[in-house]
């Protein structure tokens, strides 16, 4: 998938990406996790970050 298709399939994605620093804009990449994968754990140290456009968090989950 490219960066146009996931905006256009999430158009509020572009709200972030308009003020986007060039040197991100170069950087990202787009991952689709399969269903069931932890994508971070709570205290855990990040090297990126990343932005989760769909998909449902799983029902252990605390909002």
């Amino acid at each position: 998938m490219t960066l146009e298709e996931l905006c256009a399939r999430v158009p509020e994605l572009n709200n972030y990406l308009k003020f986007m620093p060039q040197e991100l804009n170069e950087r990202y990449w787009i991952h689709t996790y399969p269903e069931g994968t932890i994508i971070h754990q709570k205290d855990e140290l990040l090297e990126y970050f990343g932005i989760v456009c769909e998909g449902s968090p799983p029902c252990n989950q605390r909002v």
